[in-house]
């Protein structure tokens, strides 16, 4: 399971180790979260989690707007999802305008996305 502040979602250890190596080295490596069987994530926001997990089971993301994608693309930078991150940082290049590309910059920035990075740049 996985915990946020406002809900609890199921989720099955094998996909989520399966799916990111940080996910894989904490349920694998932490006795705490063994025992306890659900991994606390207190700072990202459920709708965010929700749209991660949805994710990891299905290979694809849904009703995406800019804010949703750059929370998820936090997220998928946090667990090693790289797969997602490309999903993300497509949307966001795709959604680039003279109003976003300074967030969209700092994003790239902060996560070392160079490809990413100079797309921002170019706008």
């Amino acid at each position: 399971m996985l915990t946020t502040e406002t809900e609890t979602f199921p989720a099955h250890s094998a996909v989520l180790c399966a799916r990111s190596p940080v996910f894989k080295a904490t349920l694998t490596n932490d006795m705490k979260e063994m025992n306890k069987g659900s991994v606390d994530i207190m700072d990202l926001d459920a709708d965010t989690v929700r749209r991660m997990l949805s994710y990891m089971y299905t290979d694809s993301v849904e009703d995406l707007q800019w804010e949703s994608a750059l929370r998820l693309y936090e997220a998928a930078n946090k667990y090693e999802i790289l797969s997602l991150i490309e999903k993300c940082s497509d949307f966001l290049e795709h959604s680039l305008s003279l109003t976003n590309a300074c967030d969209a910059l700092l994003l790239a920035d902060r996560h070392q996305d160079h490809d990413f990075k100079m797309m921002c740049r170019h706008t």
